[in-house]
């Protein structure tokens, strides 16, 4: 069984309303509505934080290569394995 805490948060009284008017739209207590909303949020924030990471180690890759074509300038992979393929 999930153990719920309680927390104490100050809002407004118009982001109240709005709150309670959502919730209630939604069929929703209150207090759902503010645990959904939030874990949502959390899973955007975790979302993000791996497309970023993905983002970088595609950036390193491209500058990887960039830097492996760079040092092997003129080399002609094609020739290089017609060579090998002809010696057997």
């Amino acid at each position: 069984m999930i153990q719920l805490s309680k927390i104490n948060i100050s809002l407004d009284k118009e982001f109240l309303k709005r709150l309670d008017q959502y919730s209630s739209d939604e069929g929703k207590t209150r207090s759902g509505f503010i645990r959904e909303a939030v874990t949502d949020y959390m899973i955007d924030l975790d979302t993000m934080k791996e497309l970023e990471e993905k983002k970088k180690k595609v950036q390193e890759a491209k500058s990887y290569f960039r830097k492996l074509a760079e040092k092997n300038r003129g080399w002609d992979g094609v020739s290089e394995i017609r060579k090998w393929r002809d010696k057997q």
